[in-house]
Order: C-alpha cells, then structure tokens, then sequence
C-alpha cells in the first residue's frame, strides 16, 4: 500500500517556528517541508547499524528462547531475563530524538510538537508476530496504532519472545518485518499523545473560566506561565521525591481532580518559604509528618530513632506550635499541635465524626508519650475552618486553616476554582524559577519505556526544545547567568551526593538494628512455642488416660453406654440458623474429598493470582489443583437425578449469566481447598446432591469451582495453623468503616473504597457468601479474587487471627461494617439490598439468573448516571420485590424457599443402608460388620460395634417424619390414615425399638431374650415399614413421599 497516502500538505508560506539556542544565538530558519517524505524519515532495517536480533547478544537468550518456557507473570524478572527484555525493547536513539519531545520543552511547545497520528485501524487483520528476521523500510512518521492493540501486543511480547519470535507483521506493510523495540516506540508515542491532551484540557479549563466570567489576574498569569514551564521535569524543592515531575500540577487546572500528597506537599514548602521572611514561632510540616506517625504499629515503634520526627522534635525546643496536613481515609484535616500548653487539635472542612480520626490520634498520643513525656490534651475539631461544599477540595481547605492560624489570611474558599489555579502559579512558579540550567540533550520520556527506561539513557541527540527567553536580560545578566547556574548546579550535586551517602547509611544502620530485633524475636518465640508445646503433649496424655479410665469403667456398669461414641452429630445451630455442616465420612467412597495425591498429573506451580495484601500467602496443605474440567461430559440420567429435576424450581442454569468477568485461572493451576469443614445452606446443599448424582466421578471440593461461578454460598473450614513467631497485626484489620456521606459525589467515594477494600486478604470471604454479596464482589473485585476464594483461608485469617471459628477451624471472617461498605450504606439507606432482605425475595432460589442479572445491570447504568434515587431504606427494600414470609420461608411445600430445600435434603436422607455380613456364627462382638451411612448428619469414625448398628437403626428409622413402632397396633387396620395415637406411640416406643434391634443382633440365630429372632426378620420388618410408608396419603402441606426409587435392604450370605 502507498506509504504517502492521507500525509497532509503543510502550507509552504507559514514560516517554522523560531528556536532560541543557548546564549540566544541566531539559529538559520528550518525550510519547508515537502509534501514527499524525505529518506531522513525512513529507518531501514538492512542499512541500520544496529543488531536486528539483540537476543544473540545476551547468554540469557540460550537459557530462555525456545526452551519450551512460560514468561512469568510475577515481578519483578529473574534478573538475565529483565535484560534480555531491555536489549530487544530498545529503541534506537536517532528515531527517538527525532519524534519524541523532551522532558523540559514547555506545555506550550508540547501541545504545537509535532506527533505521529494515532490510526483507526480499518484492517481485519492483525498485527502478529514472526520468526524471520526484520527488514524492510519503517516510515517513522507513520500512523501509530490504537492504544489497545498496543497494550495487547505489549502483554504478549514475552511469551512470544520466548517462543522464538524476532519481527513483526503489520497488515499495512505486508512486505516488511518490523523489529519487536516498534512495540514500546508506539507506547512511548501514546504516552506523549496522553500527556498532551492532558495539558490541552487543563489550557481549556482555564479558558473555559476566563469565558465565564473569572476574570481574574491570575488566570492570565498562568496562561503566560505555561509557555515557559517545563512540561515533565522532575520536581525541585522539599516536595522533590523520585518520580514527582511537574505532570502532576495538571490536578489543579480540573474543578474535579482530587490534589495529590504531591501537591499538598508543595503548597506546604511554598507557606515554609513563606516563614522565612517573618518571624514566627510556628513550624509548618508537609504530609510526611502525618506519614510518619500512621506508620506505627505498636507504642515502641516511636521509642526508636527516626528522622523525620526528630526534626519536630528538636524543633519543639523553639517553636512553639506545629501545624500539618494529616492525610486519613481519603481526607486531608489540618492538624495544630501547641508544645507549651500540652494540647492539640485539628480542622476539619467536613466535619466527620470524631472516630473516623481516633487511630491517627491514639498514634499521636504515643509519639507524645514516647517522647514528650506524656500525653496532650486533646482539643477536638475547635481549630478555625471553613466548610467546603464539594468532595475535592479538602486540600485547599486544609491549606487555607492553615495560612489563617499562621498568616492570619482570609479564611475560607469562596471561589475554589479561583485558589486552584493561584496554587498552579506559586507552585509553577518554584519550578520555574528554581529549576536548572535545561541540558543540551534531548532525553525522551523514559518514565513511558518499562523495559528498556536504563538503556535509553546517553542516547539522545541534540535537543529542539525552546530555552526560557534570555533576550529580555540585560546584557550583563545574561553573560553571567551560565556560570552562576552552572556554579549552582555544582553545588546541589555535591549536596545530593552527601545527602544520597547520609541516607545510604542510615537505612544500613536501621536494617541492621531490624535484623537483631528480629532474630532476638524469633529466637524467643522458638523457645515459647516449645515450652507451651511440651506443655500441651503432656496435658493431653494425663486427659487421654483420664478418659481411657472412665470409659473402662462405664463399659464395666453398662455395654451400652456408648452407643454414640463414635457417631458424630454435625448439625451446628449455635453457629448460623441457615447454615449445617456436612463432614464425608471416610467410609463414604463417592462423597469424600480426594486428595492431590490420587491426581494422575503432575501438579503445576501455584497461581500467582492472588489479592494484593499487606501480608504474605498463608500456606495451606489441604489443597489440589484441578487438573482439568472434570465436568464437560454429558451429566448422568438416572431416577435420582430426575427426581430432584422434578421438583427443584430453579437449577443447573450453564448460561444464565455472561460470566466472562470470572477470569480465573486454567483448571491445571487452579487451587482448591479439599480438606475442611465444608458448610453450606440448604439450598446450595441440594444442588451439592443433584450434581454429586450427575457427576459421580467428580470429587466433592471440585464443585467449589461451579459454586462459586454461579451464586452459591461455598464456605471451607481447615485447621487452624500455629504461627512459629509472632507476626504483627495489619492496619486494615483494626479499621472501622465508617458509612457513606450521601451528600456529594457518593458514588465515586463508593467506588473508591469498596475497590480498595476488596483487594484486602480477607475480601474473599464475600465471594463465598453467594447471593448478592458475591455479585458486588465480582464485578468491584480484582480479577484475582475468585482463585483466592477457593484456595482457602488468607493470613489475615491464619497468621492474625481475623477469622471466624468452628471448634479448631477457621476462615475468613467479615464483620458488618465490611458488608454495610459493599452494599453502599449511608446512615440510612444502602444502595444495595441488605443480605437478610435479599435472601428471603421469591425470586431468589439459591442460584444467579437471567432475571437478577438484568436487574443488577440495570441498577449498575443508574450508578453510572448518577442517580441517588437508588439508595434506599431497610423498609423500601423490603417492599422492593415480594418477600416470603416467616412460615413460607420454612414451608417444605413452597417451591424454592429454604423450607423446600431442607424438605427435599430430609427426603432423600431418609435411609440409603446398605448392611452386608456374614452367617454370624458366633456372637455379633467378633463379627466384623460393615455399615454405610449416607445419611446426612452421622459419620462413623470407626468400624461400628453392634450397638452401634442398633443405635444406627433407631436414629434412621427416627429421622423418618412419622416414627414406627414395632409393636402394637400401629400398622393394623389403618389403610386410610395415620392412628390418633401414632406419636406418643412413636416416642414410647423409641427405646423399646433400640433394646430389640441390639437383642435381634445380638442373638441373630436364637430365640433368647426380648424380641429374639434372626437379623432376616428384622430386615424384613423394616422393609414392610417402608413400604407402608410409601403408600401412606398425604397430610397437612408436607411433600408426599415417594421412596420407591430407594434400594431395597438385602442380606448378603458367603457360599456355603
């Protein structure tokens, strides 16, 4: 295709811009450009000096390409690998000198730069990359791809580099091979492209503010100012920090834009400058005070040296109040603290509650303790202070208190867009006014270059960028404003040099110091872990013989006092009404968890997809990996499986919900808990079942997978682990939310802090609550969060302590200022549905659906608008959607309610035994019998004795909703219903039935005792029981019973 094509024409009359070289020397006029590109502007791969396959010049590319490897996903890089990444994503230094602009060129110049077109992209093909060499003619002026293709081909860079890769293929130039460094050359062009059209909205604000009717000095002032202010310098000053350029003075010309610490920290200098010239008896502190103190964790934290606060200390001496922006959830407040009187207090411009600063105030107090000897009077909010009336401006507010209790200006913000941009001029001003001599080298934008940011560096050619107007100086001034500027430049270097030296030191001393303490702790908690370890050992035994002693002499007075020793009752009502526990036992093939042992592929290394935290993956043994997708066979069709079919109203719904925001990773490195304490609702229990009958090969931890992708609540409880040492507790874990401010720009706030919550470790604790928590969590939540939600308990749980408990396991806990954030709540109204209202709407079966799916769209398009009509009370929530009431919710007849799924979960629960022995030919104590139990709330930890049996009979045939007698007159001549006296019969007769079952097998062969008789007879009588159960009419609203599909109990004989 013709390169030439859509170029446009630059008028050849327009005279090109003028240039100022140092010392203002006359520089000969650039002449018109042709409308034919000329060869300058074409790099040639074959003609170039530079290597083509930088990969043959490292020792790294032997190791890594074409070795069959996977680019990790974690950083940083192994170390060979990061510098094969920047030798091949280098870019030549003449075509970059030629398009990019540099650091110091001013805004003015920046938005005139002449940049190369970002292209629609009309072509279906797309860019891909190759393994033939590069060649062909590049014309650099060419349009650049969109920004996402770029991303994408960024993102697959490494693996295809890898994999052999060495060019590119772009659709528009089939015939040429494009080197891979093309990639970072169009992101580094796209970040410019960003940068500029970031500073021309900014030139439109103030525009669009002069037309408005500020007509207001300072507005012509910083227009003036932005045809001389470097546009990406890097800052000089206190506020000077690495990676702080003056980019980030763009904040202050928005109505909108929130100011950074950046910012609060360079007004904060300008008001110290400011101190100089009076003499006050005040210190005026930036955010790093603030900083300084939130970064205690315990009281001794201040007992130890630290720099910054030793300068407040040592000026304590003289001064006699501090003042200090203090940054807290997301506001800033305006602190004074008075040495002489021992007090302090603080300004806040929007008056929230005292708590939500009671951390940064116990902290402050601690510093006052350690080093003060005592603690201050605490003033409250009485420092003097304006109210603002927006939700991003508290900076200036803060700013503002503190310039009237210092300088005694005006308080108050009447016109915040005004003081923005006032703060733009005095800030700017410093930039330029105390920035350096601009180098004669054009050095790009390294800060857009990831991978090769150090091989950039030294490349750069002769620099195009306009230098400040030194024509306007005497001519004196300006003979001599080099060498003083070069003088200057000296002396800050050798400054920063011993500065850099100081610093280097004293982090070695302190990091030596932190490894003593450490190795003193650990020590420490060694020893204690032993001492309470031999500690435990031993109070176990003395309680293990105890309880072997008493159980001797309980078996000696009665052989059946421990009938239920070894059954187990799980059912946890002390812990959650909607909630039971379903604990496998072992001899249950089909249902117990299978460990990662038994897989019969070689498990890959965990998933690096994990929450951002403040502390590290707890190690979790009871673990697999799922392999592959177990469930993508046809599911079984089986009287079982249509006899839940049949009567669940909702289930199995495989394309309900367009779930591509669930990007968990691929099934070989997906990490499952499988060991633990499973516990569940009922209505999530009885989809457990139907699927377990579908897919009886599939373990049950692997239905973790289909839980979670569909709504279901999915909680695992393991062990709790013992911390070797003591590990100190995160500050997200002492946190108390405080409710949504309704007024402002809510949504922003709720979007701000519900994503910053769930990339907390114990956020995955909402995923597995199901229902519309796990809905919120999915579409705010990292895309990290549905592995971390299978793959057990965090460390907020294991190694601190946040954690829910049942017996000895734990997982993560939420508390309910966590779940009132997610849903939105303000001090009266949420934007969500409460979790209890939600889970008792009729629509609600258990499971996600197309009908909730479009309603939670729709909700999220009004948060999008803005619209607060959607936050509303406990009580209009209630009225939102039709509700069950209290008997329906527990009503086995109402289809979809948890009444009905416990129904269903009791039904088939009745009895599956299955007993198999042989002939009893001595008595029953000898006979090993097998028995297995399906039923859900018993488990057997080892193989039953007789009176185990007799027990197990007496409870199944209880669970049953009428009891049987086994004797009397219960079953006769009573076709048409149930006796009127068939309960007190059924309680009379429970022990009666537990003595003949234990004589029945007892004297399996014999007539002895009460009831006697062989085990068939007993067979035989329960099987007429459940017979006649089945054919039993219906009463009141309880579910008929249909137990016809059960297996028959049956007696199996060894031959002969």
């Amino acid at each position: 295709m013709d390169l030439l094509k859509g170029i446009k024409r630059r008028p050849p009359a327009r005279k090109p811009r003028q240039h100022l070289a140092v010392m203002s020397a006359p520089r000969p006029p650039r002449p018109p450009r042709s409308p034919i590109p000329d060869e300058s502007e074409y790099f040639d791969s074959e003609d170039s000096d530079e290597d083509m396959t930088p990969t043959s010049n490292f020792e790294a590319a032997g190791r890594w390409i074409n070795q069959g490897l996977k680019f990790p996903d974690q950083r940083p890089l192994p170390n060979d690998l990061h510098q094969l990444c920047i030798g091949v994503t280098t870019v030549p230094a003449n075509i970059l000198t030629r398009l990019l602009p540099s650091d110091n060129i001013s805004v003015t110049d920046l938005i005139k730069f002449r940049l190369p077109k970002i292209g629609q992209w009309p072509f279906s093909e797309k860019i891909t990359f190759q393994e033939d060499p590069p060649g062909g003619k590049l014309y650099i002026r060419s349009e650049i791809p969109p920004e996402p293709y770029v991303e994408e081909l960024r993102k697959k860079f490494g693996q295809a580099m890898l994999d052999g890769k060495i060019s590119m293929r772009d659709p528009r130039t089939p015939d040429a091979r494009l080197p891979l460094w093309v990639i970072e050359f169009w992101w580094a062009l796209h970040c410019v492209h960003n940068s500029r059209r970031e500073w021309s909205e900014g030139m439109d604000w103030i525009r669009e503010k002069q037309e408005a009717g500020y007509h207001h000095q300072v507005f012509r002032d910083v227009t003036r100012q932005l045809d001389i202010l470097p546009w990406n310098t890097s800052l000089n000053g206190p506020a000077a920090v690495a990676g702080r350029t003056t980019r980030q003075l763009l904040r202050f010309l928005s109505d909108d834009e929130w100011l950074s610490d950046t910012l609060v920290d360079m007004m904060a200098a300008y008001l110290v400058s400011q101190l100089s010239t009076k003499r006050h008896n005040a210190i005026i502190a930036d955010t790093g005070f603030g900083d300084a103190i939130c970064s205690a964790n315990d009281i001794s934290y201040h007992n130890r040296p630290h720099r910054q606060l030793q300068k407040f200390e040592q000026s304590a001496r003289t001064h006699r109040r501090l003042y200090a922006p203090v940054y807290t959830k997301g506001h800033f407040v305006a602190f004074e603290i008075d040495f002489q009187t021992r007090s302090f207090r603080w300004g806040d411009s929007l008056n929230s509650k005292q708590h939500a600063l009671e951390q940064f105030v116990e902290k402050l107090q601690w510093w006052f303790h350690a080093r003060f000897s005592g603690e201050f009077r605490n003033g409250g909010p009485n420092l003097p202070h304006d109210h603002q009336k927006d939700r991003t401006s508290c900076a200036l507010f803060a700013i503002n208190t503190i310039e009237h209790n210092v300088f005694g200006n005006t308080l108050g913000v009447a016109h915040p867009a005004r003081e923005r941009a006032r703060w733009f001029f005095l800030t700017a001003e410093s930039q330029i006014n105390g920035s350096a001599e601009p180098s004669h080298t054009n050095h790009p934008n390294t800060n857009a270059l990831p991978l090769g940011e150090r091989a950039l560096h030294g490349h750069a050619g002769p620099s195009h960028a306009n230098h400040p107007n030194t024509n306007a100086l005497p001519l004196g001034e300006r003979a001599l404003k080099p060498q003083a500027e070069e003088r200057t430049r000296r002396i800050q270097e050798k400054a920063i040099i011993f500065l850099e030296k100081q610093k280097q030191e004293k982090v070695q001393q302190e990091l030596a110091e932190t490894e003593r303490i450490d190795r003193e702790r650990i020590a420490h908690g060694k020893a204690e872990t032993v001492r309470m370890e031999l500690g435990r050992l031993e109070r176990q035994s003395h309680e293990r013989a105890r309880r072997e002693k008493e159980g001797l002499e309980m078996l000696h007075q009665d052989p059946r006092a421990h009938v239920n020793n070894d059954i187990e009752d799980i059912q946890m009502h002390d812990v959650d009404a909607r909630v039971t526990s379903m604990i496998i036992p072992p001899e249950d093939q089909s249902m117990r968890l299978k460990p990662a042992e038994e897989l019969n592929y070689p498990p890959p290394a965990p998933s690096s997809l994990v929450p951002a935290a403040s502390s590290p993956a707890s190690p979790l043994t009871g673990a697999s990996f799922a392999g592959f997708n177990q469930m993508n066979h046809p599911p079984a069709d089986t009287t079982k499986t249509r006899w839940f079919m049949e009567r669940l109203g909702q289930f199995d719904i495989p394309d309900s919900v367009d779930l591509k925001f669930i990007k968990h990773p691929d099934y070989p490195s997906l990490r499952v808990v499988s060991h633990g304490r499973l516990v569940v609702s009922k209505r999530t229990e009885v989809r457990l079942r139907l699927w377990r009958a579908q897919y009886p090969d599939v373990p049950l931890w692997y239905l973790g997978i289909r839980c979670l992708s569909r709504g279901l609540d999915w909680q695992v409880f393991v062990p709790a682990p013992r911390p070797v040492a003591f590990v100190s507790r995160p500050t997200h874990l002492n946190v108390r939310h405080a409710p949504l401010y309704s007024q402002g720009d809510v949504f922003h706030e709720y979007h701000a802090r519900v994503r910053a919550m769930l990339n907390l470790p114990f956020a995955r604790r909402f995923l597995s609550m199901g229902g519309i928590a796990w809905r919120i969590a999915l579409h705010y939540g990292p895309e990290s969060l549905f592995a971390a939600a299978l793959s057990g308990p965090s460390t907020d749980a294991c190694l601190h302590g946040h954690a829910r408990h049942i017996g000895g396991d734990i997982d993560d806990m939420v508390t309910d200022h966590d779940v009132a954030l997610l849903l939105g709540a303000t001090d009266s109204s949420s934007l969500w549905p409460p979790v209890d209202v939600f889970e008792r709407y009729e629509k609600w079966q258990g499971e996600w659906s197309h009908e909730w799916e479009a309603w939670f769209q729709k909700r999220l398009q009004g948060i999008r608008s803005g619209d607060k009509d959607l936050f509303l009370t406990r009580q209009r929530w209630i009225k939102h959607r039709r509700r069950y009431t209290a008997r329906e919710y527990n009503d086995p007849a109402q289809v979809g309610s948890d009444g009905h799924a416990a129904g269903l979960v009791a039904t088939i629960s009745l009895s599956i035994v299955w007993i198999s022995h042989p002939w009893f030919p001595q008595p029953c104590r000898s006979v090993k019998a097998k028995l297995r139990v399906c039923r859900h709330g018993l488990a057997l930890t080892r193989p039953p004795s007789p009176c185990d049996m007799a027990d197990t009979f007496a409870g199944t045939i209880d669970n049953i909703p009428y009891s049987i007698p086994m004797r009397g007159s219960g079953l006769q001549g009573r076709r048409s219903g149930m006796p009127r006296n068939w309960l007190p019969a059924a309680q009379r007769a429970r022990k009666k039935k537990r003595d003949y079952i234990g004589d029945c097998m007892k004297n399996p062969k014999g007539n002895k005792g009460r009831g006697g008789g062989h085990i068939e007879t007993l067979l035989r009588r329960l099987q007429a029981c459940f017979k006649k159960l089945s054919q039993w009419p219906q009463r009141s609203k309880s579910t008929p019973i249909n137990m016809g599909w059960l297996p028959r109990l049956r007696v199996r004989r060894p031959a002969g």
